[in-house]
């Protein structure tokens, strides 16, 4: 950490989770996710279990998308998504029309407050749902 006891820009990394990588963290990110997401607004009440096959399942899926942030080695926060149409994928599919569906997960640190203006230039994910 700088002398000014701020962290820079570079203190923060993003990484694909899948493979052997995604198994290795896998632990951590369920941990992640059930503390973030039984928080408000939230308020979701998952088990340990079924967060692991549900991000199991995702890691595998063609498209299927698991990124995560980390401060040094500890995870603080994660994404992920995945296609809302398989038939948008095919060959000669409609591409133009947003297809993926994902949730972010935070530390409430580094959330909607004063976190927000740290993350705010390193997004890499959103939440998209057209309604029509």
């Amino acid at each position: 950490m700088p002398p000014s006891g701020r962290r820079q820009p570079g203190d923060i990394r993003i990484e694909r989770l899948a493979g052997a990588v995604l198994a290795g963290r896998l632990e951590e990110l369920v941990a992640l996710r059930l503390a973030v997401l039984g928080e408000f607004p939230f308020l979701y009440s998952g088990s340990a279990a079924y967060e692991e096959r549900y991000l199991s399942g995702l890691g595998g899926l063609p498209g299927g998308l698991i990124l995560a942030a980390f401060d040094r080695n500890r995870m603080i926060a994660a994404a992920t998504g995945a296609p809302l149409d398989q038939e948008r994928l095919r060959p000669g599919g409609d591409r133009q029309t947003p297809s993926l569906l994902g949730q972010a997960s935070s530390h409430p640190h580094r959330s909607m407050t004063g976190g927000q203006r740290h993350r705010h230039p390193f997004a890499v994910a959103f939440h998209f749902v057209r309604r029509d």
